[in-house]
């Protein structure tokens, strides 16, 4: 099984009924980076939970810093043209609070508390 780490503040997380019952959450997630110019950018991607998980991640705000382990999986879709496109979707296997809302330099420097 592949797996990732990915840390940062969740968006809005708002939990749907699948075509087949199951609930099921897809949110994004907030991160941020350092750019080639030395500055500070913010970033985002796209996560989706299932069943208990999506239930849990509902019960905290936008904004909350999170740590999540979650496994990539590939899929595709037909567009609106007859276009086959690619997706990729990160699968949330688990999640916790981050602790302080800090996150690491890419250099691997102090951490740095996210005030913005």
């Amino acid at each position: 099984m592949n797996q990732i780490l990915i840390a940062g503040n969740i968006g809005a997380v708002e939990v749907k009924d699948g075509k087949d019952g199951k609930k099921y959450a897809r949110f994004s997630i907030a991160h941020h980076y350092r750019t080639k110019d030395g500055k500070y950018a913010n970033g985002y991607m796209n996560l989706v939970a299932f069943g208990k998980t999506a239930e849990n991640l509902a019960k905290f705000t936008k904004g909350s810093p999170m740590e999540f382990v979650a496994h990539f999986q590939f899929g595709k879709y037909t567009n609106k043209e007859g276009k086959e496109v690619p997706t990729i979707d990160y699968i949330v296997d688990t999640f916790a609070p981050a602790g302080n809302g800090a996150y690491m330099d890419r250099k691997g420097g102090d951490a740095k508390k996210t005030e913005e």
